[in-house]
């Protein structure tokens, strides 16, 4: 099979096939039908290309793609199904030129959201905010891979080969492992430290941390209790908090198995140990522009917060990340 990726001037199938009878119903959300899936014969070789504005590109081999999630749990709170996955981030490794990057989702992105009936089944989408993907599901395990199925969709079909969510309450936990994240304050936070004004460079410790990546209700300034500008606190953040992960891991031999005996208790994931472990050392060693790429889009006020992903974009983002251009496959 091969996937022309959407938002073409035309979708070409030069291979003489035709739309797929196994391609999703169309849906009456709003990101309308601008992607197909055409069948050819199955091959144990068969290679997912892609077909962008006359060029071809091949998915890269030598990723490893993980969906990272901050679930919203406070400590007095078992996780519980009706828990929202606050934050939402795809970390890529590429072997090939051994770098790391960082796609950070907007949890209210509105999209079709996999529905899961009491029995676990699919019953069906709902057209409503990415974060409520992680609601669907009987156990922690099928809530997260609710949520990868949504973030894949979301974003064209790309594969995403694993999960990792943590509590929000770990994010005190991590932060303290690593000896505290060193910061320019972005915003006033005099209301959870005197000194905390806007612009002090501070070292955040334990709550604090989890604070200034949460928080948005408790800040004076309107226009600053939006989720974008959020956002932009958590992109500050994971920039210190990478670093200070990256320094430990090399400085300390024990750091890792350390930290991860820190917070079992928060973290569920479709990972093995030694993957993490593997994981971890790559993100350690691999090399980071030390820039967080996002999607644009608008965001609407209705009863909640939306966030309208500018599909152009979101393609302009995620074909460099997933892809490597090639020539025609199907030329003669």
């Amino acid at each position: 099979m091969y996937f022309a990726f959407g938002l073409v001037d035309r979708l070409i199938d030069k291979a003489g096939g035709s739309p797929s009878s196994t391609a999703p119903a169309e849906s009456n959300s709003s990101q309308g039908s601008d992607s197909a899936v055409f069948s050819e014969e199955e091959s144990s070789e068969a290679v997912a290309y892609a077909y962008v504005d006359g060029q071809w590109y091949l998915p890269k081999t030598t990723l490893t793609t993980v969906l990272v999630m901050g679930i919203d749990r406070d400590e007095s709170a078992a996780r519980e199904h009706h828990q929202q996955a606050d934050f939402l981030a795809l970390l890529f490794l590429d072997d090939a030129d051994r770098t790391l990057s960082i796609l950070h989702l907007n949890r209210d992105t509105m999209t079709d959201v996999i529905r899961l009936g009491a029995d676990g089944r699919n019953a069906g989408t709902i057209y409503t905010q990415l974060t409520i993907a992680h609601t669907y599901g009987i156990n922690d395990k099928q809530r997260c891979r609710n949520t990868v199925d949504t973030v894949r969709n979301m974003l064209f079909g790309v594969p995403i080969d694993y999960y990792l969510s943590m509590t929000m309450d770990g994010v005190a936990v991590l932060n303290d492992s690593v000896g505290g994240v060193t910061l320019s304050l972005m915003d006033d936070f005099t209301h959870i430290n005197p000194a905390y004004t806007a612009g002090s460079v501070v070292t955040l410790k334990g709550k604090e941390a989890l604070a200034y990546v949460q928080e948005r209700n408790g800040l004076s300034e309107e226009e600053k209790r939006t989720n974008l500008h959020r956002m932009e606190r958590q992109r500050q953040y994971l920039t210190g908090l990478f670093s200070a992960f990256k320094s430990k891991m090399s400085s300390s031999g024990s750091f890792f198995d350390t930290t991860l005996l820190e917070l079992g208790s928060y973290l569920v994931s479709d990972m093995t140990l030694d993957q993490m472990a593997a994981f971890a050392r790559k993100f350690s060693d691999y090399s980071f522009s030390g820039e967080i790429l996002t999607i644009a889009g608008e965001t609407q006020v209705n009863t909640y917060m939306e966030f309208y992903m500018d599909r152009e974009d979101a393609q302009r983002v995620v074909i460099p990340l997933f892809y490597d251009p090639c020539d025609d496959p199907f030329a003669n």
